[in-house]
């Protein structure tokens, strides 16, 4: 817009194409906003304000009411906080903005040096008068609970909090599955958990209304059902004249759960009227909090407990009966404090003092402590699963675990509950374990919050004991059991089965999800080894590449793994930090019962003669091939006292000329170590990226076979393998190989008939 262009008539023009419904629900007409500017008794810049902030209220949700003992107070209030980081704007129909002050870091250019300072970032809530004496504010949570804070200090303004109610609402929100409202449509509901195999989150959406669908018995009870009302995350509202959308959460607190209502860009007039039909329809209020207990949710309860909150074991420990005290008694501590912190700045006092130092503040609460016993919850897991059956059978998925041992295990800084067993599934139940059955390795990790990142590192067969806030995690694609259920249950083997299943059907959906980044990453690095750029990145003057200079050997290591993991499940990673063993472990099913086992040593070069497998490394070799063979689960379960079957090189280059001399160096180490008595029967594997990214994409473009028929993943395997072992020194796992794992899995193919239905299965 040019300065000529720049009226005020033509600023007048474009606040009403802006906010004209705005302009016209408080002042009733473009001219009557001008007339108000032009009045006298007005200052026409707030009156442009008050058009702004009333367009903010109605964008912004609901938010904090507080409560002062006179109108004079709230003035006075307003005028205090402004000696403090706060701004003050009142305006017209009783709006008010009030700007919070948060020091934010930004960087600065000088003297072509960045730098970082601190700035002052101003931010703005919208506060009203609903009352003369009651102010409701909105805007940012955050930027709220620093204006609470501020009030807080001074105790003028008291916040309006939610009142106890002393009633279930369960039966009543479960009318949601059928009970039709006259102005309103159901167009989505949010379950945190469902009844599908996994307890899946499950949106259903449609902008016509979901209630027919809901009552579907395609879903219903299967799915979804009134049975898990207690479930639901959000309701989203249509109204039936304006089209507007409101949003009914379910927002979970320590002392209870309540409703909240987001209806951002709609009137009060219309959120109050969708609230009172809600309220009528659902007997559910806005305004109160509704205890767990009273909700047939002692687990939640319990589970906060165990979560170390002081709020919610004095909300409701003297509630619970006596059976579920004692189930948590023997895991908790609770401390009367001795010291106070200061409720404004949190700064903690040995004894209660009349003001704080740091900030003035003359209010304080006793510090409470409520201490958890992990290590008492973990021994008494430990013994729990040290007296599960040997043999457990599951007749809802006719797989069976045998000859079931558990042990605990440090792994890292963690402990687990080790458990080893084989398991099988009857013929007829579709997939490869029809036929078949392996021995697994599984880890039961207590959980109270965040995953050990061995887990994800590793891959790790994992069931989880989910306690304290783990209870309300979703843990998609793991199997769990929650510990006060277990605690309670008379037969925990069965739990463990059906945890077991569902980590065994996730699994697969983990490692594809890895394998997916991994081949993108080593597909990027083959393709710079096809174009020369390598060769050229190594020089001095050679162009800079980011993903070169990006990928380190660590993440080779990973892609290698997750890669090798989604093709052949069985597969482990090993190598740790400063300890002198392979990187991992490359295990492939051997016919029925058999294993083929070859550990596997990713190595990254950017030189583009090839990596240069020094005398030292070959040296390794010897030493990591009996190192493997003697690993407990290698030499007990997967090999029988054998050695392994081969040792894997990968990498993007080999140096030329090094396949013999290194297979000839790890013989001569090998026969040293075994005092001349024996020659080499373990032969050195060369496998190039290139060929890995081959293998992948026949496992991948036969994914679907692969999974359905038993004999074409055998067929797979067999030939894998095959390739794999040799009586020579060592191996090139070539194009060849590849061509020659294809031309098998093709032919295996042109036997089946391709026409028919897919049966899914897991490994």
């Amino acid at each position: 817009m040019s300065s000529n262009e720049k009226t005020d008539l033509n600023l007048l023009n474009e606040i009403y194409r802006r906010e004209g419904d705005i302009v016209d629900s408080v002042y009733g007409s473009k001219q009557a906003l001008v007339s108000e500017i032009q009045s006298e008794e007005n200052d026409p810049e707030i009156v442009l304000s008050t058009v702004w902030a009333e367009s903010k209220w109605q964008e912004k949700s609901p938010g904090d009411q507080f409560e002062f003992d006179a109108q004079s107070h709230v003035e006075k209030e307003l005028e205090r906080i402004t000696e403090s980081n706060f701004v003050v704007d009142e305006l017209y129909n009783d709006l008010i903005v009030i700007w919070t002050q948060k020091q934010v870091s930004r960087p600065r250019e000088e003297d072509q040096t960045v730098r970082s300072y601190l700035d002052n970032d101003w931010s703005p809530l919208f506060a009203r008068l609903i009352e003369p004496t009651l102010l409701e504010i909105r805007g940012r949570k955050r930027r709220r609970h620093q204006l609470n804070a501020e009030f807080a200090e001074e105790g003028a303004a008291r916040k309006v909090l939610k009142e106890r109610s002393d009633e279930s609402v369960l039966d009543d929100l479960s009318k949601v599955f059928g009970e039709q409202l006259e102005s309103l449509d159901l167009v989505e509901v949010r379950f945190r958990q469902s009844k599908l195999p996994n307890g899946s989150q499950i949106t259903i959406r449609n902008i016509s209304g979901v209630q027919d669908d809901l009552q579907d018995e395609s879903i219903n009870p299967a799915v979804v059902s009134p049975q898990i009302a207690s479930k639901i995350s959000y309701l989203k509202f249509r109204d039936q004249q304006s089209d507007n959308i409101a949003k009914i959460k379910i927002e979970r607190q320590s002392r209870g759960f309540s409703f909240e209502i987001q209806a951002n860009y709609i009137s009060d007039e219309e959120t109050q009227a969708i609230k009172q039909v809600i309220e009528s329809k659902f007997n559910i209020s806005f305004n109160k909090v509704y205890p767990y207990h009273l909700q047939y949710q002692t687990d939640f309860i319990l589970h906060q407990i165990l979560s170390g909150s002081v709020d919610a074991y004095d909300t409701y420990y003297d509630e619970l009966d006596d059976r579920d005290k004692e189930l948590i008694d023997p895991y908790i501590n609770y401390n009367q404090g001795s010291e106070f912190v200061c409720w404004g700045c949190r700064t903690e006092y040995d004894e209660e003092p009349d003001t704080c130092g740091e900030c003035g503040n003359e209010s304080f609460e006793p510090k409470d402590e409520l201490v958890i016993d992990d290590d008492q919850i973990f021994n008494d897991v430990l013994d729990i699963f040290g007296d599960i059956d040997q043999t457990i059978e599951s007749d809802k998925r006719d797989v069976k675990l045998q000859g079931v041992h558990t042990e605990e295990k440090e792994v890292g800084t963690s402990r687990y509950v080790h458990t080893l067993f084989r398991r099988t599934q009857d013929s007829g139940s579709g997939g490869l374990e029809a036929t078949q059955d392996y021995r697994y390795e599984y880890f039961v990790y207590p959980l109270s919050g965040r995953k050990p990142q061995r887990i994800g590192q590793y891959l790790l067969n994992t069931v989880f004991i989910t306690y304290g806030t783990a209870f309300e995690q979703e843990l998609e694609n793991f199997g769990t059991i929650h510990f006060i259920e277990l605690l309670r249950s008379n037969n925990p083997s069965e739990l463990f089965i059906e945890a077991v299943e569902k980590s065994h059907r996730g699994m697969q959906d983990r490692y594809r999800k890895r394998a997916k980044q991994a081949i993108n990453n080593l597909r990027q690095l083959q393709s710079k080894v096809d174009t020369g750029i390598i060769e050229d990145y190594g020089g001095e003057e050679g162009p800079e590449d980011d993903f070169l200079d990006e990928y380190s050997a660590k993440k080779f290591e990973k892609d290698v793994f997750h890669l090798l993991k989604s093709v052949f499940s069985f597969t482990e990673r090993w190598g740790r930090e400063g300890k002198k063993e392979t990187d991992g472990c490359l295990i492939i099913p051997d016919g029925d019962s058999g294993y083929w086992v070859g550990g596997y040593d990713p190595k990254l070069t950017t030189d583009i003669r090839g990596y240069n497998i020094r005398s030292t490394e070959k040296d390794k070799v010897a030493y990591y091939i009996l190192e493997e063979s003697n690993r407990e689960y290698i030499e007990d379960v997967l090999k029988r006292d054998d050695p392994i079957d081969a040792h894997i090189f990968v990498s993007d280059i080999f140096r030329e000329g090094q396949f013999e001399p290194t297979a000839e160096r790890v013989r001569d180490w090998f026969s040293l170590v075994q005092n001349g008595n024996t020659d080499l029967e373990v032969p050195i594997v060369f496998l190039r990226v290139e060929h890995l990214i081959d293998l992948f994409d026949i496992f991948e473009s036969n994914y679907t076979f692969l999974r359905e028929y038993p004999g074409v993943m055998a067929t797979f395997r067999e030939e894998v393998i095959s390739e794999l072992s040799t009586h020579e020194g060592f191996i090139e796992f070539d194009d060849e190989s590849c061509n020659r794992i294809r031309k098998k899995l093709v032919q295996e193919l042109d036997t089946r008939d391709k026409d028919r239905d897919v049966q899914d299965y897991t490994e």
